[in-house]
């Protein structure tokens, strides 16, 4: 209810940022049956379809607008934060586990301006919560869980990352697994079975490929050059500060989850998730990938089950949390952090377009900084 709460003044808040506009643009092409799989526009679909046709459902309703484009992000990320409580419930059967992972799930500025958006990650981390949600309970559903990341694969191709930390914490987590090529077994035939489908809907479509369209837009091709170590590092440790809302509370996290580590170094799944947080760091770090905000969100949800651990060793640990979070989740339910959409750059379109419809046809328009 405090996660909902936070984030459903933000539907409205601001016009589409230039992304969320191209993709809802695509997801209404489907609804109006104009171009329902995606072959006219391929040169711009460089996303699976699982995306943009669950976006669909947004701007399939009649009163289609900014706010309905972005319920299948907001819907996402409440059922994240529930996910993200079970996960750690499933890793160390304490209440408080769940309750610190909750407070940091609900309560990230990442989370919460990231949730009402049309974006794919929240879409994307829910399906991959939910397939490692069902890879750690007490009877682990391996079948279930390579279908449900497949769905994750199938909504943004940035899953593939998250895969190896879900094969990881999944067989860590102690008892119930069973045998080990069983499971390997049942998870590859339900990962295959989405990719199958995700491949057959690319085949039936004579355009260019999704595949070749991501590759061409987003493959860096390049690790950075040493001129980039310092400017990068800064720039992602700028959005990464944002996981919790302020560098002094990410320095306090940070520095009590290392002290609660090396003095209880007992924990297996513990040193998954944070090798998985220094690995996924690196590649953003050390890969010529643009800084972009939003590849910052996969860690939001490997903290918080970290916190939900500490809480385990630590009993004031959800209280503390939620004190020491409240202001920059309540600074962020204002869109007071530079990330997520646009937060108001773009909330005089509809004046500027009914300016320029009024203009004959073929009028040149000179925008001052782009020529």
């Amino acid at each position: 209810m405090i996660g909902a709460a936070l984030r459903v003044p933000l539907l409205q808040a601001g016009r589409f940022h230039p992304d969320e506009a191209l993709f809802a643009t695509l997801a209404r092409l489907i609804v109006q049956g104009i171009d329902p799989w995606l072959v006219e526009t391929s040169l711009l679909v460089d996303k699976p379809p699982l995306f943009f046709y669950a976006l669909a459902a947004g701007v399939s309703l009649e009163w289609g607008s900014e706010l309905t484009a972005r319920l299948p992000g907001f819907f996402a990320g409440m059922v994240s934060i529930a996910l993200t409580m079970r996960i750690a419930m499933h890793l160390w059967p304490d209440r408080r586990a769940a309750h610190g992972a909750g407070v940091v799930m609900a309560l990230s500025p990442f989370t919460v301006l990231f949730s009402p958006t049309a974006f794919a990650d929240p879409l994307m981390i829910m399906w991959w919560l939910a397939a490692l949600a069902a890879a750690t309970g007490s009877s682990p559903q391996w079948l279930l869980a390579g279908l449900l990341m497949g769905a994750s694969l199938a909504t943004k191709l940035n899953a593939l990352v998250l895969l190896p930390l879900l094969l990881v914490v999944g067989l860590l987590v102690p008892g119930g697994n069973g045998p080990l090529p069983r499971h390997l077994l049942g998870f590859a035939a339900g990962l295959c079975l989405a990719a199958a489908l995700v491949a057959l809907w690319d085949l039936a479509r004579p355009g260019v490929s999704f595949w070749a369209a991501n590759l061409a837009n987003n493959d860096p091709g390049r690790l950075i050059r040493s001129g980039e170590i310092l400017p990068r590092l800064l720039g992602w440790a700028g959005y990464a500060r944002l996981i919790v809302g302020a560098v002094p509370l990410a320095a306090i996290l940070t520095g009590g989850l290392v002290a609660v580590s090396i003095t209880q170094p007992d924990d297996a799944v513990v040193w998954g998730l944070v090798a998985s947080m220094l690995g996924y760091g690196a590649l953003l770090w050390l890969v010529a990938f643009p800084i972009l905000d939003r590849y910052v969100l996969p860690l939001v949800p490997l903290c918080a089950l970290l916190c939900g651990w500490a809480s385990t060793r630590i009993r004031v640990a959800p209280v503390v949390l939620t004190a020491l979070m409240v202001p920059g989740a309540l600074t962020a339910a204002q869109g007071g952090y530079p990330i997520g959409a646009d937060r108001g750059a773009f909330d005089g379109i509809v004046e500027v377009t009914a300016c320029l419809s009024t203009e004959p046809p073929g009028t040149v328009v000179y925008h001052q900084a782009l020529g």
